[in-house]
């Protein structure tokens, strides 16, 4: 190709980053700079840290126009992570897709809660309902080296990718997946249960913010007419397959834990503990068979 056929781009990472933040900020997205540093960081697959010292080097076309798609898709709403499809959990970073829940920070303190019961070295078998991406699954099953997990969600795009997570985590030998409602179907006998089911009543999910209620998948939010369809069902057919001892542990939404209390010493649980997040919402109950 001639000189007068070739391409003319020259656009340095740094004014990349600030275009697609006058971008974001045109949209009326709230922390547009911050967002547009990090879909820029996940395009060129670096840390946020090695944007700054890059910030002179060239970026290239094709990046770019990625980058561009990016801003363009965050412009609409859709969430900065959800785009990037992954996200860090307790140190480790997942792949998550349209079936599976965005993970949160907040559920960190659901694992948290079940290795203050659990430590390497004991050699257990627990069961999640509802895995999503993975995230409690795989991060129990790395942080206990010895346990095994079985875990089952209704939407086959979390199956998946659990399986994905699995994978790349090294937890897969120890984890089996099955597509199923809750643990219908499921004969093992468990140490611990662990679940984050869905808990908002279905009239309140059009208030939610736009994030969440266009791009979440309304099957891993919708909790029936008052929010505890999926309790219910957990609380019924979880009691008779914990072994002695064995634990329930739930995360709940803000307001739930004196109907989930209620409930379950109704069904027979014995109450253990509950527990507030760092805002001081109601976020964990734990329960004994």
């Amino acid at each position: 190709m001639g000189e007068s056929g070739a391409s003319t781009f020259s656009k340095t990472i740094g004014e990349a980053q600030r275009e697609g933040a006058v971008r974001l900020k045109n949209a009326e997205i709230e922390n547009a700079a911050l967002d547009a540093r990090v879909l820029l960081a996940g395009c060129l697959k670096v840390e946020m840290a090695g944007l700054l010292s890059a910030s002179s080097k060239l970026i290239g076309e094709e990046l770019y126009q990625t980058y561009l798609e990016m801003i363009e898709e965050r412009q609409t709403g859709k969430p900065v992570y959800r785009i990037l499809g992954r996200r860090e959990f307790y140190g480790r970073s997942f792949q998550f897709g349209k079936d599976c829940l965005e993970p949160r920070p907040e559920t960190e303190l659901l694992v948290e809660r079940v290795l203050e019961d659990y430590k390497p070295g004991t050699p257990v078998l627990f069961g999640e309902i509802g895995v999503g991406s993975g995230v409690i699954a795989c991060t129990l099953l790395a942080e206990l080296p010895e346990a095994k997990a079985l875990g089952t969600d209704i939407a086959a795009g979390a199956i998946e990718a659990t399986r994905i997570n699995g994978e790349i985590l090294g937890v897969s030998s120890r984890l089996e997946l099955h597509q199923t409602d809750c643990f219908k179907g499921i004969v093992e006998r468990f140490d611990f249960i662990v679940s984050n089911p869905p808990y908002i009543i279905t009239s309140d999910i059009e208030t939610l913010e736009k994030e969440v209620r266009l791009f979440d998948p309304a099957a891993a939010l919708d909790g029936g007419p008052d929010g505890f369809d999926i309790y219910r069902k957990i609380l019924q057919q979880t009691h008779g397959i914990l072994n002695a001892g064995g634990r329930l542990y739930l995360e709940t939404g803000h307001g739930q834990h004196q109907q989930i209390v209620s409930m379950a010493s109704e069904m027979g649980w014995g109450i253990v503990s509950t527990h507030l997040d760092l805002s001081g919402l109601e976020r964990i109950v734990v329960l004994e068979a």
